[in-house]
């Protein structure tokens, strides 16, 4: 009898491991920065098997009857997603390396994402630490009219006392440099959202052109904008976003499942200055922001 429970119990244990170790990594595309992206996510996975035996798979080549509805599906990027959506239902799933907004209407419970954008009240924060020391207190913030899922956002923004905080909405059919710019004389700071209608393309190249003339400091929410000419950026580094997604693979793993209330997951984020602009526009960043920070971009 004793035997046999142990045979029961081993049994058990393996069919467990096995349902557990399944994980699926689908990319969003076929090629060497994504398929490195995921081998980078499987080495930081904590669970040796886990590790080991996690699957790759492109738009193309996954094979949905080699997925059992057990298995956690991990998204990278935002086709990868759809299709993850579409094609796997049932699944658990982790998303990866997309934008709040990708997944902005999904109301089901079998998924948690590693979101891109940092949260805009973090953006904010380091904004006022950059005007608080000066004589404008002025933060501006240009957002799409149809944008609501920034414009909520930013309603749940908490304002510093002493920091004023002024919303352009710009209209569909509205240029936004245009609509920005006499706001931009009088401002103390612009900070950046993830608006593909404002802050993308000639729209940014002309945002952050006006800024300089006008000597307005822009925070950034990636570190391309360092380059283009803003002062600071406020984002989640490719190895935090991996370590990040690894670290909930793993949480999948061992409590079998999503248990937590929590659906988005920010990385920790990172802080980069660049120095040129801050000394053509003779700001002085404070020492509690640089520390840990990087600095300097080269022309």
């Amino acid at each position: 009898m004793r035997r046999l429970l142990t045979v029961i119990s081993l049994l058990f244990f393996m069919l467990g491991t096995a349902q557990a170790d399944s994980v699926h990594i689908l990319l969003s595309e076929d090629n060497v920065a994504y398929h490195q992206l995921a081998e980078d996510i499987k080495n930081h996975i904590g669970n040796k098997t886990l590790r080991t035996t996690a699957q790759i798979h492109t738009l193309d080549s996954t094979d949905s009857k080699s997925v059992a509805p057990s298995d956690l599906i991990v998204s990278i990027g935002e086709a990868a997603v759809h299709l993850s959506k579409r094609q796997y239902p049932q699944n658990s799933h982790l998303y990866s390396f997309i934008d709040k907004k990708v997944i902005e209407a999904d109301f089901s419970d079998n998924w948690v994402a590693v979101l891109l954008d940092q949260p805009l009240q973090l953006l904010l924060d380091t904004a006022t630490q950059i005007v608080e020391r000066g004589i404008n207190n002025r933060l501006v913030i240009a957002v799409a009219e149809d944008n609501q899922l920034i414009r909520d956002e930013i309603a749940r923004l908490s304002t510093p006392i002493g920091i004023q905080l002024d919303i352009v909405v710009v209209g569909r059919d509205e240029e936004p440099a245009k609509v920005i710019d006499s706001v931009l004389q009088n401002a103390g700071a612009l900070i950046a959202v993830r608006d593909s209608r404002v802050w993308s393309g000639e729209h940014a190249k002309w945002m952050l052109y006006q800024s300089y003339k006008y000597k307005v400091p822009v925070v950034g929410y990636s570190k391309s904008f360092l380059k283009a000419g803003a002062l600071i950026s406020v984002y989640a580094s490719l190895f935090d976003t991996v370590r990040e997604t690894a670290n909930l693979i793993t949480y999948w793993h061992d409590y079998q499942g999503w248990v937590m209330q929590e659906r988005h997951f920010y990385p920790p984020y990172s802080i980069s200055i660049n120095d040129n602009i801050a000394r053509a526009l003779e700001i002085e960043i404070p020492d509690s922001m640089r520390q840990g920070a990087a600095t300097d971009v080269s022309d």
